[in-house]
This record gives structure tokens, C-alpha cells and sequence, in this order.
């Protein structure tokens, strides 16, 4: 994992838009002063990805204090590359009522998005770098508070990280797996042992299997040559017997075609006769048809009764018209006198309308003026607005005065804070001095036991008298104490000192926040009215409300003087009278116009027309002609029921004649196969024709039966002698039956049974073959299945494991301890657990507890510098490559050979391809840096820059 670029937005101390931009580094140092926000920017990191920071472990809530005091959501986006693909992690917490939330978090991959719920972020995160937030605090990101807690931990943690770190899991899991494998093996060995128990067919037994169902083949196929032939002599005797059946069939057929039937001679009599009276019938309905053709075209060309009759009437309705129109014009008339006498009145109605009118307009016109004026004047919200400023420009110059006693009482404090860590330094250095001293006291004693009586001291070769009697350790152990104390209350007084640093900071920066403040607001005071002006503007301003509010009284009032004439009953009578007289002047206008036209439109229909008694006298006329047509087609009808009498007895006789045809093609398309006589014009003489040939076929088909009959006892007797041939040939095999069609069922059957005891004896074999040699290939995976088990046991290869890395890790860190301590310390492993070899005390082996704030931080910074250098070795193939390191604590304890130490090892693992960042306050150590993120606090807001050597 390798950080590209960091955005904040009201994330503690960074309340504006900042981007810290990793691009292209590889060792950077982030620098600033003392609470400026340089820890932020590795809490940034954590949060956006694990929505957590190092610094607030002990926190229930760890949303609500990452937000800006001044800001009431916190933003942070983190774009990092994970083998060789981009990634973003995003965070936004909101500020509540009741403390703070999550309102978005989301993890995303170009534009796949992996996550997009706070709930499923953090494991996200965790399945994608193979950490979760403990381990990677503990080995790519070191906040303060966290940076020896790797070197401080139980053995147990530690362990539990490097498994992690290693995936030795993976040979518990495989060992496990391992062992399932052998158990699975193994039964299903001891379930398939009882099956070699059951019998199965030896080869020499398939051998013989196979060759009866060669045999039971071969007569197969012979019995088919043998059905064949018997096929063939059935098929002889049955068209033999076929023609038979033909022949006897037309026989009778010829027989009955012999006789003419009686009826048929009787039938064309009757239809003789027939024929002579339709034609004599058919001729007087003619002559009836030609009189009513005559009547009915007389009658169309007289005239027409219906229309005659409505001229009449229309010459009737005229009249009434006439009439009507003379009592319209009259209605007209009095409607227009009506109408006269309302108007007046009417008139003199809106006349008061129109005056109250005038006032309503001329009050809302007042009114208006009234509006402007308000308008124009003072504004409230504004003087409301100035007023405001006032109040507050008054409270932040009391505040200001309280916030200059605070900040001069917090840089009292850290002053205090300062001197007292100097002392405590300076306390520090003579407990050091003391015990170093007392160090080359004691491995000066070391010297005694080489020192004898009556022989030369070996530094001072004067002869030894008697041998010293003092022993040191006391004092060297009380020494050691006094020195840890020392150094305890240097790290209490640094402590204090930052803290006091950070009050006095914070302090200062609300009261320049406050002081800015007050100064704008005296600006814009300045340039506003002062309170007593404001009095005279709101006097103003409530002197021309009340010009509104009598304006807008005199509206309402001419608008319901108005109202109340508009529903004055009089005014609706009057007004209402009118309306009456004009809606009756327009019916009665409309009603004449209608009548009007109506005797218009009849009359001018009339125009041209015969008078009524000349129309009177066409409708007796067409009455007569009527009459006589009715007669003409009465007897016309007569006529036609007569010939169809005579057509329906004829059709009658044809249809009996038909049906007699119909038999008689019957009986003659029996016989179509003899090729009989073809029909003529006369059925009657057609059925002679056809008796006298059936007669002589007769005779024929006779000769023909006794042919057939020969023919077919000749096959029959072939067919017996193929069929107890075909027998005694399926006799080895299987009991023949009485149907032959059968034989070659069951010969096929037989071979089937033969083949299918042959394959089912040969699959038996092959499967007794298969499972014995499925039983050794288990019983050979249980055996390596086992063995793998035992060897991946996790009190054996996993053990080993873990003594080999960390064994690797000693051996890393050492190489920097011994680098970055002048050669003093380096560590010693037991299992899991670090211990600190002194080689300046004569390899005394001593717990890492006990060394001073300096010194664990040079050892821890060796196993960090270790673990993240090992760290690619150690982790098993396929784990994400987390090639980053951020280092924030301890550089302060440093003295100036240490810190040159530890710059150069920093940049060496820099140089390995990993980017390696350190949070410090030194600027003799960041200035040693290739790049360095220079953070600094304003009033509000930090800021970071970016400053490359």
C-alpha cells in the first residue's frame, strides 16, 4: 500500500480544502511546530481507511472529535496504490444533536466501488491490505503512543502478528485438510473393502459367455434366410386367395346386373306424359305477364296519389303561417315598448355604479403612493441587521479583554513548563554522568578476580598486598533507578511542556480569531449609522407604516361602499328588469324571423305547382290506375302457380329417373373392373345393354375362380415345408411356438440374452478390477495424507516457522540497534519475547522496559525499520505489498550523532523502493530529507506545503 494523495476538509486541525500529495516520494518528512497538525495527516491516513484513529483508542466515540470546531462535517479522501492498481478510500462525518455520524464512507477501484457502507468499509479495507487497524498501527503507520508497543508487547500479541504477518495459518489449515483427507480416505477404504466380498465372473467364464453369444448370432442370421423364403411362399398363397376374393365378389355383382328392373320400364311411361303437359301449362303465364306489365307502367306514368296529397296539406300550412307571422309582429312590438320603459332606470343605476368605482381606484391609487413612500424609506431588516452588529462588536471587545488575561496566564504556564523540563534534562544528565561513572567503576572491578597477593597489579604493576574488599552492585543498581526516575520525569515534563505549548497555541489562536473578528465589525460600524440614528430611522420607518395602514383602511372601505351597491336589493331589480325585457324583445325577435322564414321557404316549395283542385282531381286518377294493376298481377300470379304445378311433377319424375340412374351406376361401377357397356341417353335402354353383357361375364369369372384355387394350395404346401425347416433350427435355443412370424422375435431375443449375460459378466469383471484398484490409491492417499498431518502439526512446522522469522527479524534489527546506538545494544530473542544486550556493560542481558526514552526509542525504531524492511520477505506470495512506513515519535529524545543515524538508515530503506515519512519537530532532522511537507496554523486552519531539496 503506497499513499498517492490525501484531501482534508474540517478534519481536526485542517478546517479548510488541504491536499498533501505523496506522488513520487519516497522519504519525506513532515515538520511544523508543536500541535500545528502533522499527527493529523497520519490520522488521516488511518481514518479514511479504518474510520479510527491511534490517538483516540481510549475514545467510546471516535467520530465526533475528528470534526474542526468550526466546521460542522469532517471530509477525508485517500487515493493509495495497492499492485499496481488505484484505490480510494472516502469518509465523511457529520456533526448531530447528540454527537456525530457517519454520513458517507465508500471504497473504491477505478469505478468499481468495493464499498459503500461505514459498516462494510472497515473489513473491506482489512481484506484488501491483509492488516486490520491494531497491525497496521503496529507496522506501516506508527502514531504517537503506538511506536514501541510492537517492541512492549506480550509475546503472545507479537506472535499472534507475525502468524498473521506470515499466514502460518495457511500450514494449520493445510495440516488440518491434510488430515481430513486421510480420514476421508480411510473410510471410504472401509466401505468399499465389503464389496471384494461379493462374487464376480473369472475371465475364462466371460471367455465362454461371449462365444454362445457368437453361436446364438450365427442362427440368427440363418433363420432370417429361411423367413425370407417363407415369406415369400406366403405371399403366393395369399394372392392366389386374393384373387379369388376378387373373382366371387364380381360374379354376384354380374349376377345381379342381368334382369332389368321392372320399375325402370314404368318410369318412362310416366315421363312421357309428364313432359307433354308442362309444355302446354308454361304458355299462359306469358300472356299474363304481358298484361300486368301494362298496368303497372300505366299506373308510373299517371300521377303520383302520395304527392298530391302532400301538396294538399302544404297549401293548408301555408295558410296557418300566414297567420302566425301577423300575432309575432304584434309580440315584437309590446317586447320593444318593455324594453324601453327599463332602460331608464337601468341607466341611472350604473350611473351610481360608476361613482363608486371612481373612489375605489382614486383610494388604491393613494395607497400605492403610500407603499412607495414606505418603500423608499428606511429599511427594518437592515436597521435590525446593523443593530446586531452593534450588539456583537460590544460582547467581542469584553471577550477579547477575558481572552488576552487567558492567553497571558497559558504563556506564564508554558514558560513554567519549559523551565522545568530543562531542569529536569539537566537532573537527567547528572544521573547519567553518575551512572557512568559508577559503570567504569564496576568493570574496573572486574579486574579483582585476576588481581593475586605477592603479585604485580596487571594496570598499575605494583605488587598486590591484599585483595579489595568492595562490592558496587548496590550502588550500581541504585544508580540505575535513579537514572530511570530521570529519565521518567524528563518524558513527564516533555509531556507537560506540550500540552502547555498547545493551550498557549490554541489560546493565542482563538483570541487573534477573535480580535479579527472585532476588527471587521468595527469597520463596518464605523460605516453605519449609530444607535441614535437608528432610533430616528425606525421612528421613520414606523410614521410611514401608519400613512400604509390608513391608506389601505380607505381602500376597504370604497371597496365595500361599492360592494354594498353592487348587492342593494333595488340595484339587482333594476339592473335584473332589463335583463328580462331584452331576453324577451330577443325571443320574440327570434320567434318572428322563424316564422317568417318557414312561410318564405313553403311558399317558394309551392311555386309552380297545380292548384288544390286540380291535385284533388290526380289522386282519383292514380287511385284507379292502382286498382287495375293490383287485378293484372293477381291473375299473373294465377298463371305462374299453374306451370309450377306442372314444372314441380316433372322435376318430380326427373329426380325418380335420377335415382334410378343412380342405381343403375351403381350396379355398373361394380363391374367398371369388366370394362361393361357405356351409359347412353335412355336409362331404360342402358339397363338392357348391361343385362345382356353380365350374362356372358358370368361365364368367365367362373373359369377364372378355379385357376386361383390351384395356385394357392400349390404355395400353401411350400409354406409348410419352410416352416418345420425354420423349427428344428430354433429348437437348440429356445422352444419354438405355433406362429412362425414369431421365430425371428424370439431368436432375436435369444441373441440379445446371450450378448447382454455376455456384457453384463464382462462389466462385473471390469468393475471388480477398477475397485481393487481403487482400494490401493486410497489406501496409498491415506498413507501421504497422513504423513503430511503429522509433519504440518502446528507444535512442529509452524514452530519452526516462526523461529526462522523471527530470527530473521533479530537479525535485521540488530544490524540497525548496533548501527544507530554506537555499537552498544542489540537484541536477543527468546521465542518470542526481545531482551536488550549491553555491550558496553559486558553483554549484560537486560529487559527492554528498562531502557530510557532515547534508547527504546532507538530499538523500537530498529525492529519498525526491520519489520518494514523484512517485511515483503516474510509475508507469504500473493500478500499485498505494503510498501510504505510513517514514523511519528521519539526524534525529539534524540541527541545530534543519533539523529544523524537514524536520517541515514531512514534514507537507506528509502532506497529499497519504499516511501518512508517521519513526523518530527526538528528541523536539523527534516531538512536531511529529500522532501519535506512543511505544515503550518493559522487563526482558523492549518495549511501544508510541499518543499523539495
Amino acid at each position: 500500500m503506497r499513499p498517492l494523495k490525501l484531501r482534508m476538509k474540517g478534519f481536526a486541525a485542517f478546517r479548510e480544502d488541504t491536499e498533501v500529495d505523496f506522488t513520487d516520494v519516497e522519504v519525506a518528512a513532515l515538520v511544523g511546530p508543536t500541535g500545528s497538525g502533522k499527527s493529523t495527516i497520519i490520522d488521516g491516513i488511518t481514518f479514511a481507511l479504518f474510520g479510527r484513529v491511534a490517538r483516540l483508542a481510549g475514545e467510546r466515540e471516535q467520530v465526533k472529535p475528528v470534526i474542526h470546531q468550526l466546521a460542522t462535517e469532517a471530509r477525508v479522501s485517500l487515493d493509495f496504490e495497492l499492485d499496481g492498481k488505484a484505490y480510494t478510500a472516502v469518509r465523511v462525518v457529520r456533526r448531530t444533536p447528540a454527537g456525530a455520524t457517519t454520513k458517507e464512507a465508500r471504497l473504491e477501484c477505478g469505478e468499481n466501488i468495493l464499498s459503500g457502507r461505514a459498516s462494510e468499509m472497515a473489513p473491506a479495507v482489512e481484506s484488501l491490505l491483509g492488516l486490520d487497524f491494531d497491525r497496521f498501527t503496529k507496522t506501516v503507520v506508527l502514531p504517537q503512543g503506538r511506536f514501541a508497543q510492537f517492541l512492549h508487547d506480550k509475546a503472545s500479541d507479537r506472535q499472534e502478528l507475525l502468524r498473521h504477518l506470515l499466514d502460518l495459518g495457511i500450514y494449520s489449515r493445510m495440516g488440518e485438510e491434510a488430515r481430513r483427507r486421510a480420514s476421508t480416505a480411510a473410510a471410504q477404504t472401509t466401505a468399499l473393502e465389503p464389496e471384494l466380498e461379493r462374487e464376480a465372473p473369472t475371465a475364462e467364464q466371460v471367455t465362454a459367455l461371449a462365444a454362445t453369444a457368437e453361436a446364438v448370432q450365427a442362427a440368427r442370421i440363418a433363420l432370417g434366410t429361411f423367413m425370407g423364403n417363407l415369406a415369400s411362399a406366403v405371399e403366393e398363397a395369399r394372392t392366389a386367395r386374393s384373387e379369388m376374393q376378387r373373382l366371387l365378389p364380381l360374379r354376384e355383382r354380374a349376377a345381379k346386373a342381368a334382369e332389368v328392373p321392372d320399375a325402370v320400364v314404368l318410369l318412362a311411361k310416366d315421363l312421357q306424359s309428364a313432359r307433354e303437359a308442362c309444355e302446354s301449362a308454361e304458355a299462359a303465364p306469358r300472356e299474363a305477364r304481358e298484361a300486368a306489365t301494362e298496368a303497372r307502367r300505366r299506373a308510373d306514368e299517371g300521377p303520383n296519389a302520395e304527392i298530391c296529397r302532400r301538396l294538399v296539406g302544404d297549401y293548408g300550412r301555408l295558410a296557418e303561417l300566414e297567420q302566425d307571422l301577423i300575432d309575432r309582429e304584434s309580440d315584437v312590438a309590446d317586447a320593444e315598448l318593455a324594453v324601453a320603459r327599463s332602460s331608464g332606470a337601468a341607466e341611472e343605476a350604473r350611473g351610481w355604479l360608476r361613482e363608486a368605482r371612481g373612489r375605489v381606484v382614486a383610494a388604491r391609487e393613494a395607497a400605492e403612493v403610500a407603499r412607495s413612500a414606505a418603500s423608499d424609506g428606511p429599511d427594518r431588516g437592515e436597521i435590525a441587521r446593523v443593530r446586531a452588529q452593534w450588539d456583537e462588536f460590544e460582547e467581542l471587545v469584553g471577550q477579547l479583554v477575558a481572552m488576552v488575561s487567558e492567553r497571558e496566564r497559558a504563556v506564564s504556564a508554558e514558560h513554567a513548563a519549559r523551565a522545568e523540563h530543562e531542569d529536569a534534562m539537566r537532573r537527567r544528565g547528572a544521573a547519567f554522568e553518575d551512572l557512568d561513572r559508577a559503570r567504569a567503576v564496576k568493570q574496573a572491578e572486574g579486574l579483582v578476580a585476576q588481581l593475586v597477593e605477592g603479585e604485580p597489579c596487571p594496570v598499575c604493576r605494583q605488587t598486590v598486598v591484599e585483595l579489595p574488599a568492595h562490592d558496587l552492585d548496590a550502588e550500581l543498581a541504585e544508580l540505575q533507578a535513579h537514572h530511570t526516575r530521570a529519565e521518567s520525569a524528563v518524558d513527564d515534563a516533555a509531556s507537560a511542556l506540550g500540552e502547555a505549548a498547545r493551550v498557549s497555541a490554541e489560546a493565542s489562536a482563538e483570541a487573534r480569531a477573535v480580535s479579527s473578528r472585532q476588527q471587521d465589525l468595527k469597520v463596518q460600524v464605523e460605516r453605519s449609522p449609530s444607535r441614535e440614528e437608528l432610533s430616528g430611522l425606525e421612528a421613520e420607518a414606523d410614521e410611514l407604516a401608519a400613512v400604509v395602514q390608513w391608506a389601505v383602511a380607505e381602500v376597504q372601505a370604497a371597496e365595500r361602499a361599492e360592494s354594498d351597491l353592487l348587492q342593494a336589493e333595488e340595484t339587482k331589480r333594476v339592473l335584473a328588469a332589463e335583463r328580462e325585457a331584452q331576453e324577451a324583445l330577443i325571443r320574440a325577435t327570434a320567434d318572428r324571423e322563424n316564422c317568417r322564414q318557414q312561410r318564405d321557404d313553403l311558399a317558394s316549395s309551392l311555386a309552380g305547382e297545380p292548384d288544390t283542385a286540380t291535385l284533388r282531381a290526380d289522386v282519383a286518377r292514380a287511385e284507379e290506375l292502382a286498382a287495375a294493376r293490383v287485378e293484372a298481377e293477381a291473375a299473373e300470379q294465377s298463371a305462374a302457380s299453374s306451370a309450377h304445378e306442372a314444372r314441380t311433377t316433372l322435376e318430380g319424375l326427373e329426380g325418380a329417373e335420377s335415382l334410378a340412374r343412380g342405381q343403375y351406376g351403381t350396379v355398373r361401377d361394380e363391374l367398371v373392373a369388366l370394362s361393361p357397356p357405356k351409359p347412353g341417353a335412355s336409362l331404360l335402354d342402358d339397363w338392357e345393354a348391361l343385362a345382356a353383357w353380365a350374362k356372358e361375364t358370368m361365364a368367365d369369372l367362373a373359369r377364372q375362380a378355379e385357376a386361383a384355387e390351384e395356385r394357392a394350395q400349390a404355395a400353401r404346401s411350400r409354406q409348410s415345408d419352410l416352416v418345420q425347416t425354420a423349427r428344428s433350427l430354433c429348437a437348440p435355443y429356445f422352444e419354438p411356438g405355433d406362429d412362425p412370424d414369431q421365430f425371428v422375435v424370439e431368436m432375436a431375443e435369444a441373441a440379445a440374452s446371450a450378448a447382454f449375460t455376455h456384457q453384463q459378466a464382462a462389466g462385473e469383471r471390469k468393475a471388480r478390477v477398477e475397485l481393487e484398484e481403487r482400494i490401493e490409491r486410497l489406501r496409498s492417499d491415506e498413507t501421504v495424507a497422513a504423513q503430511v498431518g503429522w509433519l504440518l502439526r502446528s507444535d512442529g512446522f509452524e514452530r519452526w516457522l516462526m523461529e526462522e522469522a523471527i530470527g530473521d527479524l533479530v537479525e535485521r534489527a540488530n544490524e540497525r540497534l548496533l548501527e544507530l546506538s554506537s555499537q552498544q545494544y542489540s537484541f536477543v530473542a527468546d521465542g518470542t519475547s526481545f531482551d536488550i544486550r549491553d555491550h558496553h556493560n559486558a553483554d549484560e542481558v537486560r529487559g527492554a522496559k528498562t531502557l530510557s526514552g532515547g534508547e527504546t526509542f532507538l530499538a523500537s525504531l530498529a525492529l519498525a525499520l526491520a519489520l518494514s524492511d523484512g517485511q515483503a520477505e516474510m509475508s507469504p506470495e500473493g500478500s499485498p505489498r505494503l510498501d510504505s512506513l510513517f514514523l511519528d515519535e521519539g526524534f525529539g529524545t534524540l541527541d545530534p550523532d543519533a539523529l544523524d543515524g537514524v536520517a541515514a538508515s531512514i534514507q537507506e530503506l528509502g532506497a529499497t523502493g519504499r516511501m518512508v515519512s517521519i513526523v518530527t519537530h526538528i528541523r536539523e532532522l527534516a531538512e536531511q530529507m529529500p522532501v519535506r511537507f512543511e505544515v503550518s496554523k493559522g487563526p482558523a486552519t492549518s495549511s501544508v506545503a510541499r518543499v523539495e531539496v
